[in-house]
């Protein structure tokens, strides 16, 4: 393990390259200011709890691109919200934290988060339903340009939009932070762009869960990226995932630098994706591997 770095398995069109970088942490130069507003939507007569950030650039600049925000098992928490605020201040974009347990269910418990995201699961189409009714109400928003809307996701969030790329929802990318990557859905083409980020030392995603992800990436010709984050566990970005753990003794914790590291190269692979969108705030990108690369472990899928 490399201290105070990270490791990165990369896929783009079926080359994986694996290789190691120093974290060099950038500041954000400039921050929009933003509105923030609890809306309510609707999957059929069940209600939804979003959270909807609007950056104040989008007045003087009209629609902005976009962001779905899934949260992890625990339900539409403050996380999810934070994470939201925090996406539309650094990219002056419109960020929509999403309900998709309804009524804006919170677990306070292991077992209520596992009931609560099994009643998703064990649904046949029901993940997808509430997902749709979020972009749906996302995409009618008069500030959005519906063309031009990402997913992010945390743990259940993550392997949510990860699926929703699998089922080629009209997103543009997707970004899952320790989500799971195996998936039933059967494998076929994605358009979207994806990015993953996972901890090293994530037990609830094993190496050989990431090898399946890798192969699958490969047939479907996908243009995607798997970052393994060195030191890191499940629920790295979750600055709240080290009182879980001693509270319910969860094999997981907040790992600060690999945090801030997802998230500047999520704000990159954002701007990669709205190049010429000139509503996106710029900043200077950090310094991710300043050409550290080895060569030798790239291989051909």
């Amino acid at each position: 393990m490399m201290i105070g770095g990270i490791k990165m398995a990369c896929l783009r069109k079926g080359v994986i390259s694996v290789f190691f970088v120093s974290l060099f942490l950038a500041a954000s130069v400039l921050q929009a200011e933003v509105k923030r507003e609890a809306v309510q939507y609707y999957d059929g007569d069940v209600p939804l709890k979003g959270y909807l950030v609007l950056p104040d650039t989008i007045y003087a600049t009209g629609q902005t691109p976009a962001a779905i925000l899934v949260h992890e098992w625990w339900g539409h928490d403050e996380f999810i919200k934070e994470a939201a605020i925090r996406l539309a201040k650094e990219l002056g974009i419109v960020a929509f934290a999403i309900d998709m347990f309804g009524n804006g269910r919170v677990a306070k418990h292991p077992e209520d988060a596992k009931r609560f995201s099994g009643e998703i699961l064990k649904t046949k189409g029901l993940r997808e339903k509430r997902f749709r009714a979020a972009l749906k109400y996302l995409s009618s928003h008069s500030d959005v340009d519906k063309e031009k809307i990402v997913a992010l996701g945390f743990c259940f969030g993550g392997s949510t939009v990860l699926d929703m790329a699998r089922l080629n929802l009209p997103l543009s990318g997707v970004v899952s932070f320790h989500g799971g990557l195996d998936s039933k859905i059967e494998g076929g083409k994605i358009a979207s762009r994806i990015l993953v980020f996972v901890g090293e030392h994530d037990t609830l995603i094993p190496k050989e869960e990431r090898e399946r992800f890798q192969n699958e990436m490969r047939q479907a010709n996908a243009d995607a990226e798997l970052l393994v984050l060195a030191g890191a566990r499940h629920s790295f970005m979750n600055p709240r995932a080290d009182e879980y753990k001693k509270e319910f003794g969860l094999d997981m914790g907040y790992h600060q630098r690999a945090a801030e590291l997802a998230w500047s190269g999520t704000y990159a692979f954002i701007r990669q994706l709205f190049p010429r969108d000139k509503r996106i705030v710029e900043e200077k990108p950090p310094c991710i591997g300043c050409g550290i690369w080895d060569e030798s472990s790239s291989v051909k899928g």
